[in-house]
């Protein structure tokens, strides 16, 4: 999850809550894991269309409040990859 989060903070979005749905024992609240937070207007299609190429769930919720979500734990890191890749091979 710290992935996706820093690629969203890198990416000028601004993450503000995160639950990983148990996904490491121990009971949560959420069902699925997902990061909540605030997305300029700015920096919208970037971050969707990563979230597309990475084939992890984007909703805005309100506004500017979004989520990225994911089946499991294991589709939030890959976020993260997508937007590092995209950011080396734009270097």
């Amino acid at each position: 999850m710290i992935g996706a989060a820093l690629a969203l903070s890198a990416l000028g979005a601004v993450p503000f809550s995160s639950c990983n749905a148990g996904g490491f024992a121990g009971r949560h609240a959420a069902v699925f894991p997902h990061i909540a937070f605030f997305l300029p207007g700015t920096v919208a299609a970037e971050v969707m269309a990563i979230g597309e190429e990475g084939d992890v769930g984007l909703d805005l919720v309100n506004g500017r409040i979004a989520w990225l979500y994911g089946r499991t734990d294991y589709d939030l890191p890959r976020f993260g990859q997508v937007a590092l890749h995209l950011h080396r091979t734009r270097a």
